[in-house]
């Protein structure tokens, strides 16, 4: 077994168990069905991919396809299919670029922040009849521990 933090832990299976728990928190059908049953739950009917980049646009404010693109870390023939098909569903709307004219914003309409706010209010109350049972001691470490975890993801990213 290795140190981590003075205490003796076999780091291996340590880290088999994230990798194992990672995958099935992120790539197992349990986000598709979680976004399915919130997306439902608010009357919605755009893709989970669509939905993300709706929300960016309502926590980040109007952004270039360019802009939005590197924020997913996809081409921007990929995130112009999602404006697009946003802009179809009246959620988002294209305006000119204060700073360049030749250029256009994404940002998102009034429908499309109501929407999020749908989506993330039966968002908290999932999470909430999930959590209803823990001891809150132990939710708040979750919390905790999950929010160190993703700071320490992005800083070890932005080191390389």
């Amino acid at each position: 077994p290795a140190l981590v933090n003075s205490t003796r832990v076999d780091i291996d299976a340590l880290v088999r168990r994230l990798s194992a728990s990672m995958t099935t928190l992120t790539r197992s059908a349990a986000i598709r069905r979680i976004y399915q049953r919130l997306a439902k739950a608010a009357r919605s009917e755009i893709e989970r991919s669509s939905y993300l980049v709706l929300k960016q646009l309502t926590e980040g404010g109007p952004a270039r396809i360019t802009e939005l693109a590197q924020h997913f870390g996809v081409e921007p023939s990929t995130l112009s299919r999602h404006v697009s098909s946003l802009t179809e569903s009246g959620l988002v709307r294209k305006q000119a670029d204060p700073s360049d004219g030749r250029a256009a914003l994404a940002a998102a309409t009034a429908d499309g922040y109501a929407l999020v706010e749908a989506v993330e209010k039966e968002r908290r109350a999932f999470f909430a009849s999930i959590l209803a049972d823990w001891d809150p001691e132990d939710a708040e470490r979750l919390v905790e521990l999950i929010e160190r975890f993703n700071h320490d993801i992005t800083d070890h990213l932005d080191r390389e």
